[in-house]
Formats: C-alpha cells, sequence, structure tokens
C-alpha cells in the first residue's frame, strides 16, 4: 500500500482517530487548555504473559488466522495509511512484562497527542491552505453518521492489521522492566496488549457519552477553566513579588493567600466534575487527568456546534463495540498460543 503523507491538523486528528475507534484514546489540540495535573500508564497483571524466551514470531502458516477480511474499500479522506499509523502507535506503546514486573501501555489520550500532533500519514485533503483544510477535515469527521460509516468500513480491517503487526514485524520494544528487545510480540502477549487497551476505549466512551447525553457538563469546564485562568494571574503576581530584592512581607502574605484560595477553589471546581462525570460515565471513566482531557476536548467540538452531540454518542457507541472486539480477540490468540511447554 503506498503511503500518502499528508499534514495533519491536531485539532482534526482526534476525530479522525475517534471516528475509526481506531485507538484506545483520543487527541486533543495541545497546548491551548491548561494540562490535566495526572497521567499515568495503566498497569495490570500481564494476561498470559510469555515466559522469557518465548519471543518467536509467529510463523507463516499462523498468518490466514489472522487476517480474514478483505481489504476495505479506502475512504477519500481517512486512508489505510492513516489506520497503519495507530497500529504502529499502538503496538510501540506496548511494554511487555519483564521477571516480577507487570506489562504496561503508555498510549494514553495524552502521549497521542503527542505523537500525532506533528504529522501524520493517511489523511486526505482538497484545500492547499491550512485554515481551510483544517475545517475541511473537521467537518468531514464530525459530519452526522460519518462516525459510524467509518468505523464500520475499517473495524475488522484494523483489528487483523493491529495483531499482524504485532507478530510479524520487530519492534524495538522496551520491556516493563525497562530492557530493550528488537523482536515481534508473541501472540500472548499480542492479546495482553488488547486486553490493556479495551478498559482505557471503554473509559473514553463512557466520557464521550456522558458528555454527549449532559452538555451541562461544558458549562461546568468552562467554570474550572475560568478558575484556571485565576490561578495563574494570581501566581504571576506572587511570582514577581517574590522576585523583588526585598519583597514586601505584608504584600507577600497577600499575594501568597491570594493564590491559595484561587487554588483551592480550581480544585473544588475540578472535584465537581469529576463527582458529576463518575456518576455519568456509570462506572466507565479514566482517571482524572484523562476525563477531564477528554472533556475539554468534548467541549472545544461542541462550541458553537451543539448539534454535535450525537456524534459524540455515536463516537461511543463504536468505541464500546471496539473494547469487546478487543477482548474477544484477545481470548482467540490465548487460545491458539503454543502452550509453555
Amino acid at each position: 500500500m503506498p503511503k500518502q503523507t499528508k499534514k495533519l491538523f491536531p485539532t482534526v486528528t482526534v476525530i479522525l482517530a475517534v471516528a475509526l475507534a481506531a485507538g484506545a484514546l483520543l487527541l486533543f489540540r495541545g497546548g491551548e487548555e491548561p494540562a490535566p495535573s495526572s497521567e499515568s500508564s495503566f498497569t495490570g497483571p500481564a494476561q498470559g504473559a510469555p515466559t522469557a524466551n518465548a519471543t518467536t514470531a509467529e510463523t507463516p502458516e499462523d498468518i490466514p488466522l489472522w487476517r480474514k477480511s478483505p481489504r476495505p474499500q479506502e475512504d477519500a479522506v481517512v486512508t489505510l495509511a492513516f489506520v497503519d499509523a495507530l497500529t504502529d502507535f499502538l503496538v510501540q506503546r506496548y511494554h511487555p512484562t519483564e521477571g516480577p514486573t507487570h506489562s504496561a501501555s503508555t498510549a494514553t489520550f495524552k502521549t497521542l497527542n503527542q505523537h500525532f500532533g506533528r504529522s501524520l500519514d493517511g489523511l486526505g485533503r482538497q484545500s492547499p491552505e491550512e485554515g481551510a483544510a483544517r475545517a475541511e477535515i473537521l467537518n468531514y469527521a464530525l459530519a452526522s453518521d460519518m462516525a459510524r460509516k467509518l468505523y464500520d468500513l475499517y473495524a475488522d480491517w484494523f483489528l487483523e492489521a493491529l495483531i499482524l503487526r504485532s507478530l510479524e514485524t520487530p519492534t524495538d520494544l522496551t520491556l516493563a522492566g525497562g530492557r530493550q528487545e528488537r523482536r515481534a510480540l508473541t501472540r500472548d502477549e499480542t492479546a495482553d496488549m488488547l486486553r490493556l487497551n479495551a478498559p482505557r476505549i471503554e473509559a473514553l466512551a463512557g466520557t464521550f457519552r456522558a458528555v454527549g447525553t449532559h452538555p451541562e457538563l461544558v458549562k461546568d469546564l468552562e467554570r474550572y477553566l475560568e478558575t484556571s485562568r485565576k490561578v495563574a494571574t494570581a501566581n504571576d503576581r506572587f511570582q514577581e513579588i517574590v522576585s523583588r530584592e526585598t519583597p514586601p512581607e505584608k504584600e507577600l502574605r497577600k499575594a501568597g493567600d491570594r493564590l491559595k484560595k484561587v487554588i483551592a477553589a480550581r480544585e473544588q471546581v475540578r472535584a465537581d466534575i469529576m463527582d458529576r462525570l463518575r456518576r455519568f460515565c456509570q462506572g466507565h471513566c479514566e482517571e482524572d487527568g484523562e476525563s477531564l482531557y477528554a472533556v475539554q476536548w468534548c467541549a472545544r467540538r461542541l462550541a458553537g456546534h451543539p448539534e454535535r452531540v450525537a456524534v459524540l454518542t455515536a463516537m461511543a457507541d463504536a468505541l464500546d463495540n471496539l473494547a469487546a472486539r478487543f477482548r474477544a480477540k484477545a481470548g482467540e490468540l490465548e487460545a491458539a498460543a503454543p502452550s509453555a511447554s
């Protein structure tokens, strides 16, 4: 398949990724909203973790087991090269079990943004002008029913491509204990990678559905962003006073008290948002930082386009379906994996 290098627009890539439901996480338009205070990797016990010497790539006769779908008719905007880039992203951020250290995935909402926020193959556009092209691709991805169409087009192919990429292609792996290896993943490891990512896909779906069915969360977010701006202003004032050669004690104390007060207010708003979000997510929400990041992304997409709440719900449905596929395919891989002997 020929690769087509297209300029990526960070505001759009996450839409396309989610519309495909071909990644565990989403992009967020970087550098514009206050970043969440935490980002951590999901870690857990390896599912059917291989023994230390079980590092042999799958043999050619195994391949038909994982490639069953016919090549889809490629979308003009979201191409198969884009799907390939997402498979690479997930495999390269999987860290297999090493000794007593459990496997992990560092494919988070934030890392996806950092990775794809610069360049990406596979996005087609007509306009040569950056601003117009951004609007063109964004409007395409958020058009009514487009998320479902793209998911139906690519879901089978993506999952099979992800497995083949894992089993066939040597990758510079960082094992969970820190050691480096260049090799393909085993079938047990590929199954483990799918199981690690499935809960994150469901968490993202939960956040999308919560915002789609309760758009008042966007208003709560506006309060959070406003208090964050107040924190930044108060901190600037405090730092300016501290930097003086002889800071006035009274003025310094007043600025310090002000900073503490607005920080407390911001954290209370944040806690209120997360409490409400957890109720709406019905147990399927990511940790605070990742969920808040996703809510911020949703707020930007809904600004001036309240009709897009239906798109969020469609994306949530696609992501839930993908998570179920990940788990089912993991079971198939484990059943087909060679015995420990």
